[in-house]
């Protein structure tokens, strides 16, 4: 586990925690990546094309309400998974099987891999809400040593 005055270190794990000191090259151009995230039909991946422009679509694991996101976005070729994690207790929709602050590493390394075999191809995510567990260092290191994995 990091304590907050070891977060700008390296931990043993080799999962860097401090600041990148990226500098860009006054060589090259610049770069944007656009993100559309909570997608999860059809609709919303014909609206995004529709756009376009390249997009990158972050997709919700599969729920009873958008069982089929797993399976529409296999057919694009490059997605991300937007992976719910914990908000403040004002976000009222919460996702089945969000991670909260207080999950063990076993039940968030289980997470991980339960949604690489249902996204085989992701290799990116992002977190859909989660201000209260990406605020909080114990579990985002939990969650970066399983993805890391």
């Amino acid at each position: 586990m990091i304590e907050k005055k070891d977060i700008r270190k390296s931990d043993d794990k080799g999962i860097v925690t401090k600041k990148d000191k990226f500098i860009p090259s006054k060589n090259s151009k610049a770069k944007i990546v656009i993100v559309i995230d909570d997608v999860v039909s059809q609709t919303h991946i014909n609206k995004i094309l529709d756009i376009g422009y390249p997009i990158t679509m972050s997709f919700l694991p599969p729920t009873p309400m958008h069982i089929n996101s797993a399976k529409i976005a296999s057919k694009l070729d490059f997605y991300m998974i937007h992976f719910p994690l914990q908000a403040s207790s004002a976000f009222k929709s919460v996702e089945i099987k969000t991670l909260n602050i207080d999950d063990t590493y076993k039940k968030i390394e289980s997470r991980v891999k339960e949604l690489r075999k249902i996204f085989p191809n992701a290799i990116y995510t992002n977190n859909h809400t989660g201000s209260v567990f990406t605020e909080n260092y114990e579990a985002m290191d939990r969650l970066f040593r399983a993805l890391k994995k």
